[in-house]
């Protein structure tokens, strides 16, 4: 059975709460996500109930004094790291990388045997002349794992031990 750990650099959008004030440019989510985002176009204080969410973009709904207009949930460039944990279940020496960026990136792979104290093992690089995406296995006796990297795009991290 493998393990899995997975990550993507998305914006995170918090939800709408009752009776709360919101200010221009504020986005929120309903209390169960449909799938969009509201951004708060007329400043105000929201009702006591949750609003009947529009799925379809740029229209409207009040809330309270507040006006929400529908959006696409976006992604949001940011920096990533994903961390593996195995220390549970006797580790896996071997551990499949793959990673995606937009743009050139440099991503560096780390081991620890109690995750808290992690040394350096690695890097993986994203050229700008790749399909956006690279892999790598590293064979290692660490039972925890992290990757990470500081460049701001859309990234992906996605860490694999045992076997699939």
């Amino acid at each position: 059975m493998p393990f899995r750990a997975y990550g993507k650099s998305v914006k995170n959008y918090t939800t709408r709460q009752s009776s709360t004030e919101y200010s221009l440019a504020d986005y929120r989510v309903p209390t169960v996500d449909n799938g969009w985002c509201y951004e708060c176009t007329t400043a105000g204080t929201s009702g006591l109930t949750e609003p009947s969410w529009p799925k379809i973009v740029n229209v409207t709904v009040q809330d309270g004094t507040v006006v929400w207009t529908c959006r696409a949930k976006e992604e949001e460039a940011n920096p990533l790291s994903v961390t593996l944990n195995l220390g549970d279940t006797g580790g896996y020496s071997l551990k499949d990388i793959w990673v995606k960026s937009p743009e050139e990136a440099t991503f560096l792979i780390y081991g620890s045997y109690d995750g808290a104290t992690w040394r350096y093992i690695d890097s993986l690089d994203v050229p700008v002349d790749e399909l956006l995406s690279n892999h790598k296995t590293i064979q290692n006796a660490y039972p925890y794992i992290a990757v990470g990297t500081s460049a701001v795009a859309v990234n992906e991290i996605e860490i694999i031990a045992g076997s699939v």
